[in-house]
C-alpha cells in the first residue's frame, strides 16, 4: 500500500461489515460509504448508520450524522434531535445541520428550540438554519441573540437577519447598530447582510474592506447592489489596478456590469480571461453569458481552442447563449465541435440547430452532452 495515497473507499458490503469493526478509521469509512448506498441495500445502509450514531467514537458519530442527512428521511428527525445532547461539540453542530436538511413537520420547531440550547455551537448553527428556513418566526429571538456576549453568536445572528433587513424594521435597525460592534467579524457580517438589499449604511464598511485582501472579493461582489458614484469608482479603480488576482478581476467585471458600466466590465473580464492563472476564468465566462457580452467572443474562441482551466460545459453553455447574434461565437462552437468528446458532440448538435433556426439549440446541446457523459 502506498502511504502517500488515501485509502480506497470500501465496497458497500465491506462498509456494512465494518459497522462493527475494531478500528475507528474503518468505522468512519463505513459511515461515509453508507451515505451512498446501492439501490438494493438502502435499508441495510440506513440501519447501519443508525447503529453508528451510537458509536463510542465522536468521529464515527459525526460521519454517521452527515451521511444520515443524505437519506433525508422524516423518521430520522427524532434521533437527530436526541443527538443535540451529544457529548461532542462537532457532533452537536453536525446534528443541527442534518436537522435543517431533513423535511419534517416539526423541523422548524426543533430549530427554534435549539436557539435556546445551552451550548454555543448548537445556537450558532441553529441561528443560521432559522435565518434560512424560518426567519420571520425567529426574528425576535435572532435580534436578542445578536446582543449575546459571544461574538460568534452575534456574527451568526447578523448573517441570519439578512432576509429580514430588506425593510427598515427592527432587523434593519439592529444590523445598523451592529456596524459599530467592537468585533470586526460582527461588523463585517452586518455589512454584508445590509448590502444584500443595497442599504447605504453598509457602504463605508464595504469600501474599507476593499483595502483588506481577505475581504476584498466579498466586498467587490457585495458592491454590485450599489450604483452610486463612490461605489462604482471604487470597483472601477480596482479593476484597472496592476497585479490583481484573476478571480478578483472577474468579480469586479460582474459587479461593474451590474452597476451599468459595460465597457469597464468587458475590460476587467478580458484581463481575467487572459491571465496566466486560471482561477476566475469560469466566473468570467459565466458573466459573458449573463450579460450577452459579444465583445468578448474572441476570448471564447481562444478558450475553445485551448480550454486552459475553463469548464467545457460552461463554455459550451455560454457559446450557445450568444451564438445566435455573434459570428465569433459560432466559430468557437466549430472549434469545440472538432473535439472528440461529449462536449464536442453537443457543440456539433448546437451548430446544427443554429443552421436550422431551431430555438431549442441550447437544450438540445446539453441533452446531447449529458447523454455523452453517461455513455
Amino acid at each position: 500500500m502506498n502511504p502517500f495515497l488515501p485509502p480506497l473507499e470500501p465496497y458497500l458490503d465491506a462498509a456494512l461489515r465494518d459497522v462493527r469493526a475494531v478500528g475507528v478509521q474503518a468505522r468512519v469509512a463505513a459511515a461515509e460509504r453508507l451515505g451512498r448506498p446501492d439501490a438494493v441495500e438502502v435499508e441495510e445502509a440506513h440501519q447501519g448508520l443508525l447503529t453508528l450514531m451510537g458509536d463510542a467514537a465522536a468521529q464515527v458519530r459525526g460521519a454517521a450524522v452527515q451521511s444520515l442527512a443524505l437519506f433525508a428521511r422524516a423518521d430520522d428527525h427524532e434521533p437527530l434531535v436526541d443527538m443535540l445532547q451529544d457529548s461532542s461539540p462537532i457532533v452537536r453542530e453536525l446534528s443541527v445541520m442534518a436537522l435543517a436538511a431533513i423535511e419534517h413537520p416539526k423541523r422548524d420547531d426543533a430549530l427554534l428550540a435549539a436557539l435556546d440550547h445551552a451550548k454555543a455551537e448548537v445556537r450558532f448553527q441553529a441561528i443560521l438554519a432559522c435565518g434560512e428556513l424560518c426567519p420571520t418566526r425567529a426574528s425576535d429571538k435572532l435580534i436578542e441573540l445578536s446582543r449575546e456576549g459571544d461574538p460568534r453568536i452575534r456574527q451568526s445572528a447578523a448573517r441570519a437577519l439578512t432576509a429580514l433587513s430588506e425593510d427598515e424594521g427592527p432587523a434593519h435597525a439592529r444590523l445598523v447598530a451592529l456596524l459599530t460592534d467592537e468585533n470586526t467579524e460582527v461588523r463585517w457580517a452586518a455589512a454584508l447582510a445590509l448590502a444584500t438589499h443595497g442599504h447605504r449604511q453598509a457602504l463605508a464598511e464595504l469600501l474599507l474592506a476593499l483595502e483588506q485582501p481577505r475581504r476584498r472579493l466579498e466586498a467587490v461582489q457585495a458592491l454590485a447592489a450599489y450604483k452610486n458614484p463612490e461605489a462604482i469608482e471604487a470597483v472601477s479603480a480596482l479593476s484597472k489596478a496592476a497585479l490583481k488576482p484573476p478571480l478578483l478581476l472577474a468579480a469586479a467585471g460582474r459587479t461593474l456590469l451590474a452597476q451599468g458600466r459595460r465597457d469597464e466590465a468587458v475590460f476587467a473580464l478580458r484581463r481575467a480571461l487572459r491571465a496566466l492563472r486560471s482561477e476566475g476564468r469560469n466566473h468570467a465566462v459565466e458573466t459573458i453569458a449573463d450579460g450577452a457580452l459579444h465583445e468578448l467572443a474572441p476570448e471564447l474562441v481562444r478558450l475553445a481552442r485551448r480550454p486552459r482551466g475553463v469548464d467545457p460545459e460552461l463554455l459550451l453553455q455560454t457559446l450557445v447563449a450568444i451564438a445566435p447574434r455573434c459570428d465569433a461565437a459560432v466559430e468557437a462552437l466549430k472549434e469545440l465541435a472538432r473535439k472528440p468528446s461529449a462536449v464536442g458532440q453537443a457543440a456539433a448538435a448546437a451548430l446544427g440547430d443554429l443552421r436550422s433556426g431551431s430555438p431549442s439549440g441550447a437544450k438540445a446541446a446539453f441533452s446531447t452532452s449529458e447523454q455523452g457523459k453517461q455513455s
